[in-house]
């Protein structure tokens, strides 16, 4: 994490989903190039931070929301930087950028494979991109037995703005939530991960900025960060 001098702002649940709506709304920056500059300044960081066998086949698990969005384009400028990637979609995209990015890795030929264990056996990287921020309520369906698969397979795992069922603002998981080794989240940090029961969930943290206005950042960011 940065140094305490250059330590990020800190938004709640709602104060992140503010700078998203104003960044697009009040601005005009469309939501699509917000997700483009989250994937490309991910990979930018995966590529920094991981080794060359760690990349050698990555595996993008994708929610259905903007998350999942966020997964199909890190998955397409992983596969556009060498890297071999398989994606597996949780639920079929639902929200316009998620279905844009699906598409156009699906048109790329990167593979797309339903869940099953045995596709992990040769994976060296997982990215899990399943949910974001928004969610609140605790984990069901697929993902309750998914999540506790992938703490089996040794395997790196690096979130994407957050552990999937990690509350944006407690810090506690929501049911179960992934431990990741690396959370490479957007904007600034998230008021939960200041908590101690957050700690073991996160591992490292990035921050990457998505491009949007500062004026947005010192509105909605906690006071004094």
């Amino acid at each position: 994490m940065q140094s305490k001098e250059k330590q990020p702002p800190i938004f709640t649940r709602c104060g992140v989903r503010n700078v998203d709506s104003d960044a697009i709304e009040h601005f005009r920056i469309e939501g699509i190039v917000l997700m483009e500059n989250a994937a490309r300044g991910s990979v930018d960081v995966i590529k920094d931070l991981c080794s060359k066998d760690e990349l050698q086949h990555v595996i993008v698990l994708c929610g259905a929301g903007n998350n999942g969005g966020d997964g199909y384009a890190i998955a397409r400028h992983l596969h556009n930087r060498g890297c071999r990637v398989t994606i597996t979609p949780i639920a079929p995209p639902k929200t316009p950028e998620a279905i844009t990015n699906a598409n156009i890795t699906e048109k790329m030929g990167i593979p797309f494979i339903l869940f099953k264990e045995d596709i992990f056996e040769d994976a060296t990287l997982i990215i899990d991109a399943i949910f974001g921020t928004g969610i609140s309520e605790e984990i069901r369906g697929p993902a309750l037995r998914i999540i506790p698969f992938l703490h089996r397979c040794n395997v790196k795992i690096i979130s994407i703005d957050i552990p999937s069922g990690l509350d944006c603002d407690s810090g506690h998981p929501l049911g179960i939530a992934v431990k990741a080794d690396l959370t490479i989240t957007f904007v600034g940090l998230k008021q939960g991960f200041m908590q101690d029961s957050a700690s073991k969930f996160l591992g490292s943290i990035a921050v990457v900025d998505i491009g949007c206005p500062q004026e947005l950042i010192k509105k909605y960011a906690l006071p004094n960060t």
